[in-house]
C-alpha cells in the first residue's frame, strides 16, 4: 500500500530549469518508493521516462553504459535513477542532462 506524501505535487518537475530533483535520507526511508511514485505520476500525465536501479544485476556499471541508458528516454522525459552512488562518474551523466535541458532527472542514492 502506498500512501502519499504531502509533499509530492511540490516535487514533480514542471521546471524548464537546469536543477535535479535529489532525493536523500537514511535507509530505508523511502526514497527509491518516493522517485517511482514520482515516475508513475509523470508518466500517466502523458510523459515519457524511465526507471533505473543502478544496483540491479544488469544495471549499467560504467558511465559510458549509463548514458547508452539514458539516450534511450525520448528528450523531454524523466529519468529516477537510484543509487547513484553505485556508478563513478554518474553526476557527469546527470549534469550533461539537466545543463543542456534535454529530460528531468530525479537521483537518489
Amino acid at each position: 500500500m502506498y500512501l502519499s506524501r504531502f509533499e509530492e505535487n511540490a516535487l514533480l518537475p514542471s521546471r524548464a530549469g537546469k536543477e535535479a530533483l535529489a532525493l536523500i535520507g537514511p535507509r530505508r526511508a523511502g526514497k527509491t518508493t518516493l522517485s517511482r511514485r514520482l515516475l508513475e505520476v509523470w508518466l500517466s500525465r502523458g510523459g515519457k521516462g524511465a526507471y533505473i536501479d543502478l544496483e540491479s544485476p544488469d544495471a549499467p556499471a560504467s558511465l559510458k553504459s549509463l548514458l547508452l541508458e539514458i539516450e534511450k528516454v525520448p528528450l523531454g522525459g524523466m529519468l529516477a535513477l537510484d543509487e547513484v552512488q553505485v556508478v563513478e562518474g554518474w553526476h557527469k551523466a546527470v549534469r550533461s542532462q539537466i545543463e543542456t535541458g534535454k529530460r528531468h532527472v530525479i537521483v537518489s542514492g
